[in-house]
C-alpha cells in the first residue's frame, strides 16, 4: 500500500483511512463524519470497492466474493443479481475523485 501526503488536498477536506486485518479498508470524510468508500482486498487479483449506497466496482475475481443478505427476512442476493442494479464503476470513481484526488 502506498500513502501519499498532499497538503493541498488535506487543507480542503480531511480523510481518514482505516485498514483492518480482514482486508477491508474504510475511507471516512471526517468533516461530515461519514464513510464514503469501502475497499475489500481478497488477494492480488480480487478486489471490490463499494460506496455506502451499494454501488460498486470490482475485478471479475472480486465479484466471486460478492453477495448481499437483507436484514429483514435474510434474503440472499448473488453477485449476478447485484451487478444488474449496482455495478457502477464510474460512480465509485467519482466518489474517489471527490474526496481523494
Amino acid at each position: 500500500m502506498e500513502i501519499t501526503y498532499r497538503p493541498d488536498a488535506l487543507s480542503v477536506r480531511t480523510v481518514l483511512i482505516a485498514a483492518g486485518a480482514a482486508g477491508r479498508v474504510q475511507f471516512w470524510n471526517l468533516e461530515k463524519g461519514e464513510t464514503f468508500l469501502y475497499l475489500y482486498s481478497f488477494c492480488t487479483e480480487a478486489w471490490l470497492a463499494s460506496s455506502p449506497d451499494g454501488r460498486f466496482n470490482a475485478t471479475p475475481e472480486g465479484m466471486r466474493y460478492l453477495c448481499y443478505v437483507e436484514k429483514e427476512g435474510f434474503n440472499l442476493f448473488t453477485a449476478e443479481e447485484l451487478v444488474k442494479e449496482f455495478y457502477d464503476p464510474k460512480a465509485v470513481e467519482d466518489v474517489v475523485e471527490k474526496y481523494i484526488m
